[in-house]
């Protein structure tokens, strides 16, 4: 969708809902250049966690801890009534081979938003989701972008490419 079609206020909540709802699940949040993802993505979970009202109470003891650091994107981390934690992980591209390494100690990544899609390559592409998404069965991928005026960006074709796995909105 174009600008302010809400995509990444969407995608953003569904993630945190998808968090609460599989204690299995983490989620890889990625953007192509480091720089842009505490002001961008990070900020926009934050936003979709407040709607929800789940921060983290020391009184409930649950919820999503966010690091008060405003030097990087930390992770978030979920943690759940029984203590078992999930993490939101945030990731630059600048590099792809990086992603080759990341882990999560519990639990898998199971769900991958990748910002602005169209700043990528297919190969970079790629290569993140064969990095991250290994480990479980079920996934879920977003990937969000204003669509390209031009027909024939790969962006459009593969959108445009029947998927039964996916839906294009």
């Amino acid at each position: 969708g174009g600008r302010a079609s809400t995509k990444s206020s969407f995608i953003s909540i569904v993630i945190v809902v998808l968090i609460t709802m599989f204690p299995k699940l983490n989620a890889l949040v990625v953007r192509k250049t480091a720089k842009t993802l505490r002001r961008s993505v990070f900020e926009q979970i934050v936003w979709a966690i407040d709607k929800l009202h789940l921060r983290y109470t020391k009184e409930r003891k649950t919820g999503f801890k966010i690091p008060k650091s405003e030097g990087s994107a930390l992770p978030i981390t979920y943690i759940r009534k029984d203590g078992t934690k999930q993490q939101i992980i945030f990731a630059g591209c600048d590099d792809p081979e990086k992603i080759k390494s990341i882990k999560v100690s519990q639990g898998y990544f199971g769900i991958l938003w990748v910002e602005e899609k169209t700043e990528f390559t297919p190969a970079d592409l790629q290569n993140v989701r064969i990095s991250a998404l290994r480990g479980g069965d079920t996934f879920y991928i977003f990937e969000s972008y204003n669509p390209p005026s031009a027909a024939r960006h790969w962006c459009n074709r593969e959108a445009a490419t029947y998927d039964p796995n996916r839906v294009v909105i």
